[in-house]
């Protein structure tokens, strides 16, 4: 006849046990650091100065390269599974503009990067990931320089490969534009590796 009553006691502590886990405060997440390096293929439309030449030179023959290779190298944190902050420094490609009989002007675009990142785990291994970065973007054309703040977004995706490394793959798009209204949108495909530490 002990039966019911140690049942109940046993219904009680239960519910006691509980109602103290679901109340107490969540586990503390550990902030994590991380290394980032990233290799990938960098377009920029440099429509608008090619136009600006034209305009300025009365040629009609100015084309442009507008492929390149682009890098970037830097420090993350990701504050906890959702959240990350990076400063990387980027070399956002190389570039020309050039006419028919050889005359050739060089176009590189370097910067350095802060981002914010929100990730949506897709399963244990996989997150996606959106970014916002504000970019001080060094333009130097044939040693004529400026630097100027310039946002980014972008979207990647990033998967572990061990305890400690993640293999990351990411679109980035840059918002290029100087004083005179001259844009120069850039986008970026790019692969890469993280390294926590």
């Amino acid at each position: 006849m002990l039966r019911l009553p140690l049942a109940a006691a046993l219904v009680m502590l239960s519910a006691t046990a509980t109602a103290q886990t679901e109340g107490s405060a969540p586990a503390s997440y550990t902030a994590v650091p991380y290394l980032i390096g990233q290799l990938g293929y960098a377009k920029a439309d440099l429509s608008d100065l090619r136009d600006a030449v034209t305009a300025m030179t009365g040629a009609n023959d100015i084309q442009s390269k507008e492929d390149s290779l682009s890098y970037s190298a830097g420090v993350g944190l990701h504050v906890n599974d959702f959240v990350s902050f990076e400063a990387r420094y980027m070399n956002m490609g190389k570039f020309d503009i050039h006419n028919s009989s050889g005359g050739k002007a060089d176009i590189e675009f370097t910067g350095i990067s802060l981002g914010a990142l929100g990730s949506y785990p897709l399963s244990r291994d996989t997150s996606v990931y959106f970014r916002a970065d504000a970019i001080n973007v060094h333009v130097d054309i044939e040693g004529d320089s400026e630097d100027k703040w310039q946002p980014g977004v972008g979207i990647g995706i990033d998967h572990y490969l061990n305890d400690g490394l993640k293999l990351r793959g990411e679109y980035q798009h840059v918002f290029l534009k100087d004083d005179d209204d001259l844009k120069v949108p850039l986008d970026s495909v790019s692969v890469g590796l993280l390294k926590a530490f």
